[in-house]
């Protein structure tokens, strides 16, 4: 249930800050959030846990220009817990067996500082890539 030992932001920038080190609260409190019987200074969980049913959308959309040549596509991911993923990208097709196509991907979670912090797209959320990539086909 707990998702692969993901620490949460707020642990690690707690121990930067000289505080408790990150993934030191693992107790009770992460198994059971809502048990009223824990004290509420143990109320803590380093840990990032996993919904018992999670989902993601996703939306790409695509267009061809220059007779097919040039390909534009911009593509959409949003999860439940509020992660967004966008990733605009160019592809054009300098031959039949040379392609060039770049692409950024850029993710942003919404909420608090752990919100949408889980495995999937919430785990890039501090991330922006630019991808650059020149392909030769060889028939």
């Amino acid at each position: 249930y707990r998702a692969g030992g993901l620490i949460k932001p707020s642990a690690i920038r707690r121990s930067q800050e000289g505080g408790v080190p990150a993934g030191s609260y693992s107790g009770r409190y992460c198994d059971d959030p809502g048990d009223p019987t824990i004290p509420e200074g143990q109320r803590q969980c380093d840990f990032v846990n996993r919904d018992p049913v999670g989902a993601f959308g996703q939306l790409s959309i695509r267009t061809d220009y220059l007779q097919g040549r040039l390909t534009a596509q911009w593509t959409a991911i949003a999860t439940v817990r509020g992660a967004l993923t966008v990733a605009p990208s160019l592809l054009y097709r300098v031959s039949d067996e040379f392609l060039f196509d770049i692409k950024y991907i850029t993710t942003h979670t919404f909420g608090g500082i752990n919100t949408g912090y889980t495995l999937g797209p919430g785990v890039m959320r501090d991330r922006d890539e630019l991808w650059i990539r020149l392909v030769a086909q060889l028939n």
